[in-house]
């Protein structure tokens, strides 16, 4: 057996500070208050972000190989459909991901065919049957995600948290120390930074996640019974009769201005999708700043204690299989839930489990590599292995 480089903490907490309120903070701090942790919530303006937005899809792009992204991806759409099914604000529609070329049927198909699943969760059907489905003309076969759907996600967000306080203030001071993590003067067992882009200053310089600008558009027409997506997708209107529709992905740009180009790119990936232009009401646009990782992977787990691991697994330099006689263990009570990208409903729920176990000691309801697969201690090994350390 290889010895891993490192063992992930189990640290037992009773109190602690969760920054973003957001689809990762609200997800990280209601799982840790269900196993009785006292969670204190900070933003000073909650639903300011990209979990703002009106409406979200609950979406997975596997891949043919079980690649571990694609493992991971699978897992937390799983675990996300499960926690969903109770709560108001998510709509179970069901999704439909369409080819948009004789060659994406073909991969499409071989997916379908390799995640060998039942009818009640995955279905192949073709044009016609799409067609039906969705209740708009689609020109193309695809896969149909009977248990996915869209949520409400301002809605969803904004919702009472039972043992969660909100507190709407800033973070100004973050300082650990001892056993304690200090935010803004007060005192915690842990901290946990779910405050996507924002939380860059915070980070250690191994982490470096990326804004991704996101513009959605809306609109009051296209009667839409299902979400369906390809390179574009579209949702069912919502209760004020809007649906939405894009989005455009603009990599290195943290601007949130309202663009004509970007609605306009929207309208083409709609038109390329159903093979027609959108017809009805434009509603209000809406832009934000996603926040990705370097290999679009979430970022979760607590922060490594970089000057001990550097020592402790510094031969990595020079000999990148090299495996340590006793794993490191040190780690920071500063902990991350970030680089959610595009797919912060599928992916939250989960990542917030592998946050409670590494607090609490409970085991994640996924494969147990996972965890250090999306765990930021990643970054640092690369760098490590790369001589940038």
């Amino acid at each position: 057996m290889v010895n891993p480089l490192w063992t992930p903490p189990r640290w037992g907490v009773q109190k602690v500070a969760v920054i973003g309120a957001g689809l990762a903070g609200t997800s990280t701090a209601l799982a840790l208050a269900q196993r009785g942790v006292r969670c204190d919530l900070f933003d000073p303006e909650p639903a300011s972000g990209a979990s703002g937005n009106a409406q979200g899809m609950l979406y997975v792009a596997p891949q043919v190989d079980p690649t571990v992204a694609s493992r991971f991806w699978l897992q937390a759409f799983d675990l996300a459909c499960q926690r969903y099914q109770t709560e108001p604000h998510y709509h179970p529609t069901g999704l439909l991901t369409l080819a948009e070329t004789e060659t994406d049927a073909q991969r499409l198909q071989r997916i379908y065919q390799a995640l060998a699943r039942p009818p009640e969760d995955l279905a192949w059907v073709d044009a016609e049957q799409a067609s039906a489905i969705l209740g708009l003309k689609v020109q193309t076969p695809g896969l149909f995600w009977p248990k996915s759907g869209w949520m409400a996600v301002r809605d969803y967000v904004l919702r009472p948290l039972p043992g969660v306080r909100r507190i709407e203030q800033s973070v100004t001071e973050l300082l650990e120390q001892d056993d304690q993590v200090w935010v803004n003067g007060a005192g915690y067992d842990a901290a946990v930074l779910c405050n996507a882009y924002h939380a860059k200053p915070l980070l250690p310089s191994y982490l470096t996640p990326r804004p991704v600008r996101g513009q959605i558009s809306r609109i009051e027409g296209p009667n839409a019974r299902t979400a369906v997506c390809a390179d574009g997708y579209l949702t069912p209107p919502d209760a004020s009769g809007l649906s939405s529709y894009g989005a455009s992905f603009v990599p290195k740009d943290d601007k949130t201005d309202i663009r004509a180009d970007d609605d306009a790119f929207n309208q083409a990936l709609m038109t390329q999708l159903l093979g027609a232009p959108l017809d009805g009401q434009p509603g209000e646009s809406r832009a934000s700043i996603r926040c990705a990782s370097p290999d679009y992977l979430p970022i979760v787990g607590c922060l490594p204690q970089a000057n001990s691991w550097v020592e402790h697994l510094a031969k990595l330099r020079v000999d990148a299989k090299w495996r340590p006689e006793h794993p490191a263990t040190e780690f920071s009570r500063i902990a991350v839930n970030l680089g959610h990208g595009s797919r912060g409903l599928t992916s939250t729920p989960l990542c917030a489990e592998i946050i409670a176990s590494e607090f609490c000691g409970t085991p994640i309801p996924a494969d147990a590599d996972l965890a250090a697969q999306v765990s930021p201690a990643r970054f640092l090994i690369r760098a490590l292995k790369r001589n940038q350390r």
